[in-house]
């Protein structure tokens, strides 16, 4: 069960999956594409999304949000950076209150963040993250990282938030599926978005039910005969 993307180190790896017979499991369409180009062809590989539990998809948009609030979810090696940086020049040109409120999942630790407008959380319960973040005009998430399927987006977009991101990997197909994603270094393109979004209003985003835990479990159960 497949989680990253497959590089060159792993080629042994791979032929002693080979050698065993064993099924691949992916978690996107585009996470088989690029394993499929590595395995090579005629080798079993199947997509089966990762699960997002049913109660998420009940939870709908927020009443109200704050128009200022952005917010980052994912591990800070995945390109937290880059969106400091950006949100950075997002505030100075803008000249409005925008705040970056940073959440970690806690697998790489953050020495603490003093930026101006960065709120950071640092290591929060999953649940209480949910909760504090419904109020958030969006996902900041400018990150040249090959998500394999990104459950920050998936989970977001269950509750109305909109990812403001590039359009790579298989974030366009669990970002909203894809619409609103820049092409990948277009910064004006994220800063346009957020503006507008702040301006005019957040578009309006849901989870995908393909991703709802009732809709993954049977393909698991079907793959292991259970």
């Amino acid at each position: 069960w497949l989680h990253e993307v497959v590089f060159e180190e792993e080629r042994e790896y791979v032929q002693h999956i080979k050698r065993r017979r064993l099924d691949v499991v992916c978690v996107s369409d585009w996470h088989v594409e690029e394993s499929c180009a590595f395995y090579g062809d005629n080798y079993p590989i199947q997509r089966i999304y990762n699960p997002v539990p049913d109660a998420y998809f009940e939870h709908g948009p927020a009443e109200k949000y704050d128009p200022h609030k952005l917010i980052w979810l994912s591990s800070p090696h995945k390109g937290l950076d880059l969106a400091l940086d950006l949100f950075a020049k997002l505030r100075q040109a803008s000249g409005l209150p925008f705040q970056f409120h940073v959440y970690n999942p806690g697998y790489i630790p953050i020495p603490g963040l003093d930026e101006p407008g960065v709120v950071y959380h640092g290591t929060t319960p999953f649940d209480r993250v949910m909760v504090e973040i419904k109020d958030a005009l969006c996902v900041f998430h400018p990150s040249l990282w090959y998500e394999t399927f990104c459950f920050v987006a998936a989970e977001a977009n269950c509750l109305g938030i909109p990812v403001a991101g590039y359009a790579r990997a298989a974030l366009t197909e669990t970002a909203q599926n894809g619409a609103y994603l820049k092409e990948p270094g277009d910064e004006a393109g994220i800063v346009a978005n957020v503006l507008d979004w702040s301006k005019k209003g957040r578009p309006r985003v849901t989870g995908n039910s393909a991703f709802k835990l009732s809709t993954v479990l049977p393909q698991w159960k079907a793959l292991l005969k259970l």
